[in-house]
């Protein structure tokens, strides 16, 4: 949470000076002061804390969605989704997503801390029939809606959802490449702005529940 909340700052500062120099620079400039001033923080240990429920990461979406407007000089009303795929820029969440499947390609290939040894396992582990998604990693059993945000979970998800070819790239380069134009795609990236606005429609319905003691 503390994260979250000096990540916001951070942005919040990026987002005044974008603001005053919209008028004042071209589109390319404005789009390098955003990689440089802000995606930064929006990227680091984004595996650990934007991977939470997508109330508490919405308010970073709201200023990236700015950042977008400021770019292209766009009214604040604009819709955003456009934006993001026309100038190649990943929103939070298919940041997060990113980010989370090159942890799972670094834990595939023994590249990650020996703490994450054993934090996933493959399908193959607990039966011998060779099937076609015997490849896969075994998603774990979760309760809780909370637990479908942790990397445990989520990581397995976006894994085995990942076409083989991208699975199989020989490098982490060749993988970042891939993924990348993966995620920067139209239908990716307004499938993930999907997905966290049901997620966040579900996170409110639990808090009225909570609230009315239902």
């Amino acid at each position: 949470m503390i994260t979250l909340i000096m990540s916001g700052n951070k942005v919040s500062k990026g987002v005044g000076i974008l603001t005053r120099l919209r008028h004042l620079l071209p589109k390319h400039v404005l789009l390098t002061l955003y990689n440089t001033l802000i995606l930064p923080y929006l990227s680091y240990c984004n595996v650990v804390w934007g991977s939470t429920f997508p109330t508490r990461i919405q308010p970073l979406f709201v200023l990236q969605k700015r950042c977008m407007r400021l770019i292209t000089n766009k009214h604040r009303l604009y819709h955003s989704n456009p934006l993001f795929v026309k100038l190649r820029t990943l929103s939070i969440y298919n940041l997060n997503r990113y980010y989370t499947n090159i942890f799972m390609y670094n834990w595939l290939h023994d590249n990650c801390p020996l703490i994450f040894k054993d934090y996933f396992h493959f399908r193959a582990d607990y039966h011998s029939h060779d099937t076609r998604y015997s490849r896969d990693l075994s998603t774990p059993l979760c309760r809780l809606h909370s637990s479908h945000c942790n990397v445990r979970y989520l990581g397995v998800k976006l894994w085995n959802s990942l076409p083989e070819d991208v699975k199989d790239s020989r490098s982490i380069y060749t993988f970042k490449r891939k993924l990348k134009g993966q995620e920067q795609s139209p239908q990716n990236y307004f499938e993930a702005t999907a997905k966290s606005h049901n997620c966040l429609l579900i996170s409110l319905q639990s808090i009225f529940h909570n609230m009315l003691g239902l």
